[in-house]
């Protein structure tokens, strides 16, 4: 037996639960970060497909998108390259414009950031390892650097 990465197998078993908003909400859904790019697709979420008002075959939908923080501007620039490479993964017309919805992604919360100083042993070991640089205006810099590391990797409570 061989072992697969769960993110092969996700789309086939979210596509039946996607499929009640729709086939074309479903391939948004699942492959979005294969559509909008891997940076795009980590500030963004697509919400809802919202079918046209007429059933005209030239009509597609609306597609809502949530936004965070900054990336709603540049995805506001982007729309109509985003709508042509939607239309075309599609394979037909689904959307003819985008709605932003600028609000935090789920599951995506912000650490609240180190307030503290830095542990005796989080300096021993940075100290350590940028002794032997010999700029001392590079060392410091290399030292501040490890302690922001540090600090950064260190539990949240």
């Amino acid at each position: 037996m061989t072992l697969r990465a769960v993110a092969r197998s996700l789309p086939k078993v979210t596509r039946p639960a996607l499929a009640r908003r729709g086939k074309a909400f479903a391939a948004l859904a699942t492959d979005w970060t294969a559509i909008v790019g891997a940076e795009l697709a980590a500030a963004t979420l697509p919400e809802r497909l919202t079918a046209p008002a007429e059933r005209d075959a030239d009509a597609g939908g609306v597609l809502t998108v949530r936004v965070a923080g900054g990336a709603a501007m540049e995805l506001q620039h982007l729309g109509p390259q985003l709508i042509d490479r939607i239309n075309a993964y599609l394979g037909f017309r689904a959307v003819t414009r985008l709605k932003l919805r600028q609000a935090p992604l789920p599951g995506r919360r912000r650490l609240p950031r180190e307030t503290g100083p830095p542990s005796q042993a989080d300096v021993a070991v940075v100290s350590a390892a940028v002794a032997e640089i010999g700029d001392p205006g590079l060392r410091a810099a290399l030292t501040r650097l490890g302690l922001a590391l540090k600090g950064a990797g260190r539990e949240r409570t």
